[in-house]
């Protein structure tokens, strides 16, 4: 792998190691809206380094969607669950961002998050197989 393509995947796993930080930050003084902000930019990180190591880039939040679902989901690399998640922490992170009254609890965030947690620990396994 290059240098610079390694150090690019590194880069955005921090990033999402950053951000997954931040949920359990905000879970503990229960700071639903910014928790499901990070959940959302978790996934979002986790799959740009995905595309770091097939060389792909995208510039906005629907390109992400449409390239993540054509280069992993659609070729059976990763489970279309994992589409439809990335959907709903979009849908979430939306609400939480640019409306004006949350109703978010923490039995809205916590089955959320161990859903990207396991997301996470499928995206570090395809970068082990497919590097």
């Amino acid at each position: 792998m290059k240098k610079e393509k390694a150090e690019l995947i590194e880069l955005r796993l921090n990033r999402a190691e950053e951000s997954f930080e931040m949920i359990k930050l905000c879970v503990e003084e229960k700071f639903w809206n910014s928790a499901a902000t990070h959940l959302y930019y978790t996934c979002f990180y986790l799959i740009q380094a995905l595309f770091a190591e097939k060389e792909l880039g995208v510039k906005t939040h629907r390109g992400l969607k449409l390239i993540f679902a054509q280069h992993f989901i659609n070729t059976q690399q990763i489970d279309p669950h994992w589409g439809k998640l990335l959907s709903k922490l979009f849908a979430l992170r939306q609400m939480s961002d640019y409306g004006d009254i949350s109703t978010l609890m923490v039995s809205d965030i916590l089955p959320l998050f161990e859903e990207v947690t396991e997301f996470k620990n499928i995206v570090y396994q395809w970068l082990q197989t497919n590097n």
